[in-house]
């Protein structure tokens, strides 16, 4: 018998009240006549039993019969529901080959290469651009677990350099509360070609199990660093040419200025002028080498113990004269006792000395640069607050670029390389620190930067 629904249990309670009522009549029939009679006589008893089974049997059918009509209703309705829930089915599943369809276009048609892998290094999926890239056929190495050792194979060399640089050491750098932070790194491989490539590695998690594969995009930037180099060696040989005259220049105008009794005070101004402009200038080509070496990893370190807030000190001694001149004060926090860090003396105080730079050229009169140096369990943090004129928003993510000065120090001072963040960042991380910014407009601008104190948290060249 099928389950009951709401409406047949209530068919089957509405027969079983009834059959009660009548079998309560039967019973009273029969005590009436055993009162008045004394007893009850055969007819009577067949009587009453023919009408109760007749009742029954009469009742049964009827609720049977809207039983099953009922039964008939819900199965038109369930094939109706089942018609529907297959055209929604076959539409779903037209929807997802329709998107699977248009994912594997696009994967296949990127001129990135990609590569994904399960959690285990099995290779999922390769495109034709990777496919260029590595020298590999997808044939022979989709649903193939990539091995260490496949590194010594020819080839598969690529495709292993490329699997093993990140997945294992660039994952821990990942953001945490962040799973689906991407790492960036460039590696150089030399088969089927020698290339320069671009490794952006994304995890994809399992939400059941913490654990998934990951995505290898890759872009060749063979011709990128050659037109860097291009442009690095030619910066470098204009900034040696030019550095030598202009300190010739430098050096001809201080020996006239060092006798000031035969000049006129106009021409005293004069050569005043042309020192100042001398002196940026060389400053600036200074800048152009320091970015030069630091590209091409000539930025030699030389790191010894030390005592940072000496450092400091010796850094902000040659901005007191400017900033009082501005009526700008300086105030130094830096703790009585030393402890020994271990640092780059010259590079150090190059970063202070560009973040000073700018703390004192775009702060305005009666405004304040504060200067603090605390200790850590395992890193020193230097923090210069200024109360400037500060940085638009929507320029922060760009101030440690090449060449960029935000529109606001442009209104302030025309003069600038845009250096001096971009060579502070990579001396910062060079040490194995980190540096960060922050700024609101018109109310100044606060950068921190951090520098470990032991040696072995240095990170290696």
């Amino acid at each position: 018998m099928p389950p009951m629904d709401k409406n047949s249990y209530t068919l089957y309670t509405w027969q079983f009240l009834a059959s009660l009522f009548v079998i309560i009549a039967c019973v009273i029939v029969v005590v009436l006549q055993v009162i008045f009679s004394g007893s009850v006589n055969a007819p009577t008893a067949i009587l009453l039993t023919v009408i109760f089974v007749v009742w029954y049997f009469f009742s049964t059918i009827v609720v049977e019969k809207q039983r099953h009509e009922r039964l008939n209703a819900l199965a038109i309705e369930m094939r109706a529901d089942n018609v529907t829930l297959e055209a929604r089915i076959a539409e779903r599943t037209q929807d997802l080959f329709r998107s699977k369809t248009h994912t594997d276009a696009i994967i296949e048609s990127l001129t990135l290469g990609l590569v994904e892998y399960q959690g285990n290094n099995t290779v999922v999926r390769v495109n034709k651009a990777a496919e260029e890239m590595l020298g590999i056929k997808r044939n022979d190495v989709v649903g193939k677990q990539i091995l260490q050792a496949d590194m010594a194979v020819h080839n598969l060399s690529s495709l292993g350099e490329v699997t093993f640089f990140t997945s294992t050491e660039a994952m821990p750098k990942q953001k945490q509360g962040n799973p689906y932070e991407a790492t960036v790194d460039e590696i150089t491989i030399t088969y089927p070609a020698e290339r320069t490539l671009q490794v952006i590695t994304l995890r994809l998690p399992n939400e059941a199990t913490g654990e998934g594969g990951f995505i290898k995009l890759l872009r060749d930037i063979t011709r990128e660093k050659l037109v860097e180099r291009s442009k690095s060696n030619f910066i470098t040989v204009a900034a040696h040419q030019l550095r030598t005259p202009l300190s010739a220049i430098r050096w001809a105008i201080n020996l006239i200025l060092a006798d000031t009794s035969r000049l006129t005070q106009d021409e005293s101004n004069i050569l005043k002028s042309g020192a100042s402009a001398t002196e940026q200038v060389i400053n600036l080509i200074n800048d152009l080498l320091d970015v030069s070496q630091i590209e091409e990893g000539k930025f030699g370190y030389e790191f010894a113990q030390g005592d940072l807030a000496t450092v400091i000190k010796k850094s902000v001694a040659p901005f007191e004269k400017k900033a009082q001149e501005k009526g700008v004060t300086f105030n130094l926090s830096v703790p009585s006792s030393a402890t020994p860090a271990t640092f780059d003396e010259k590079k150090v105080g190059t970063i202070i000395q560009n973040l000073l730079a700018n703390a004192v050229t775009y702060t305005g009169a009666n405004g304040h640069v504060n200067i603090n140096l605390e200790y850590g369990d395992r890193f020193a943090t230097v923090t210069i607050a200024d109360t400037g004129a500060g940085i638009p928003a929507d320029e922060i993510m760009r101030l440690f670029t090449k060449f960029f000065r935000s529109k606001k120090a442009l209104q302030l001072e025309t003069s600038g390389s845009g250096l001096g963040l971009y060579i502070a960042k990579n001396i910062v991380e060079r040490h194995g620190g980190r540096i960060t910014l922050e700024s609101e407009e018109g109310k100044g601008t606060i950068v921190s930067f951090t520098l470990p104190l032991r040696k072995e948290d240095i990170p290696e060249e």
